[in-house]
């Protein structure tokens, strides 16, 4: 069983899909993120989760099921939940000398 919450967040549906304990997924659709302002709203949520949590949160394209391994790899940013860190795949792909 799982159970769903919608949610418009600065003018971006999240559909929060709550299927165990252990995972939660929201969906947005990207071209809603249209705006500085809209995209750290989404940022905003992601770190919200993260520290509330106290777990890592991820932005991924559509993945399917993909392993937790596969969606670390193939995430655009994700956020640490120990420190509340956003860190983009950008960052990491400088960091390692490749743009």
């Amino acid at each position: 069983m799982s159970f769903l919450v919608a949610a418009m967040i600065c003018g971006v549906s999240l559909n929060c899909q709550f299927f165990d304990v252990g995972q939660i997924q929201m969906n947005l659709l990207p071209e809603e993120v249209n705006s500085v302002e809209k995209a750290e709203a989404v940022f905003r949520v992601m770190t919200d989760i993260a520290s509330l949590l106290k777990k890592e949160v991820l932005l991924t394209s559509e993945f399917g099921r993909a392993t937790r391994e596969k969606l670390r790899e193939i995430a655009v940013c994700r956020v640490d939940g120990q420190n509340s860190l956003l860190v983009s795949r950008l960052d990491a792909d400088e960091d390692a000398g490749t743009i």
